[in-house]
């Protein structure tokens, strides 16, 4: 079985308080785009997992159990797994919690009940019930309490990943609570209809000025994005990659091809409507 996995990008992120599970109470409007890892599952009599990056893609090695071998083995699912990874690791794209849900839908289909994955999703990660099942939504709680929104087209992004990753934890510890009490809602109207002018004006992030005080060379990405035709940017997650939305595809490409002078990696993504998905058996 073939599974594409796709990454996500935010929005829009807001800090509302403090959890006594330990995590941060957040609002977030999750989007996937079309950067994908591609995961390969054959029949075995217990857990393999090997990965590699692919051809133009580069970066470490997650260390084992990674988030494909774990999900494997919280369902009980034998499988010997190929994953060829292109999204960067550590740049807040959610691409290991995207591998995590590509490996629990194949639990799914080999029989692995709804809530089961549902809890196995939670337990993995953050972004792993979103990662399932993509498109856009609005995030609540610890950001896996998912409202689906509506969207008509694809809006296209510009990716600039640099070539550091940057530590969630180290982010949000220095994130207090946001007191603008800005609304993720806003942002539906826009992306209902695809207005890509719109939802420029709406891009937020608490968590940009403590990952900015941490790695001051992102705030000044984020101003080339800009500058190289981005309508406007924003930083994805907790870092280290910046979003720029664009009015259409040339203008992605271009901004793209303009950044890759100043950045480790850039690249045109359009939106998609799915997440990770069973492509080939």
């Amino acid at each position: 079985m073939k599974v594409i996995a796709r990454a996500k990008i935010n929005l829009f992120l807001e800090v509302k308080g403090y959890r006594p599970d330990g995590f941060h109470e957040v609002e977030t409007v999750l989007q996937s785009v079309d950067l994908r890892d591609e995961l390969t599952f054959e029949d075995s009599t217990g857990v393999e997992v090997d990965i590699a990056w692919a051809p133009g893609s580069s970066g470490p090695i997650p260390k084992r159990p990674d988030l494909v071998e774990r999900a494997l083995l919280l369902t009980g699912t034998h499988a010997r797994v190929q994953v060829l990874k292109s999204i960067p690791i550590g740049a807040g794209l959610g691409g290991g919690s995207a591998d995590a849900a590509s490996a629990l839908i194949v639990a799914g289909n080999r029989g692995i009940g709804a809530d089961e994955l549902r809890q196995a999703a939670r337990s993995l990660g953050t972004d792993v019930p979103f990662a399932m099942k993509g498109g856009t939504a609005i995030g609540r709680g610890r950001g896996d309490e998912l409202e689906g929104i509506p969207s008509s087209r694809a809006i296209w992004w510009v990716l600039a990943v640099p070539a550091f990753g940057i530590s969630t934890a180290s982010v949000y510890a220095r994130t207090g609570v946001s007191t603008a009490r800005h609304k993720a809602t806003a942002l539906t109207s826009a992306i209902a209809t695809g207005d890509a002018v719109a939802l420029a004006t709406l891009l937020h992030n608490d968590l940009e000025a403590a990952a900015f005080r941490l790695a001051p060379e992102l705030e000044e990405i984020k101003r080339i994005v800009e500058d190289s035709g981005a309508l406007a940017s924003v930083m994805s997650g907790s870092g280290s990659a910046i979003a720029g939305i664009c009015a259409d595809e040339k203008d992605a490409r271009a901004c793209a091809a303009t950044l890759r002078r100043s950045v480790a990696l850039a690249l045109a993504v359009p939106s998609t409507p799915v997440g990770a998905e069973v492509v080939g058996q």
